[in-house]
């Protein structure tokens, strides 16, 4: 995960450098998209262990929400194989 997290960063910077994230109004949804994503599992998780005695294991669906949602995107693309370019 650590080189996967490495990789996705450097192409962020590379897009907020060089890219099309260049510009702030262009980078606001990603980055609104981002927090959303990060915040939701763990609003999510203290709704519903609120009060209880894991209330405070707020941070595990912060950090194995991507991995679960790889996981998901490459059991998906393992079915489709179309043209680049072209969605499945």
């Amino acid at each position: 995960m650590t080189l996967f997290f490495f990789m996705v960063s450097l192409e962020i910077k590379r897009e907020m450098v060089f890219g099309e994230l260049r510009d702030p109004r262009a980078a606001a949804l990603p980055i609104i998209a981002a927090v959303g994503g990060m915040v939701a599992p763990a609003l999510t998780y203290a709704a519903f262990n609120a009060g209880g005695p894991y209330a405070s294991g707020w941070g595990i669906p912060m950090a194995t929400d991507i991995a679960f949602a790889v996981a998901v995107l490459t059991s998906w693309a393992a079915g489709c194989r179309s043209a680049p370019g072209s969605s499945c």
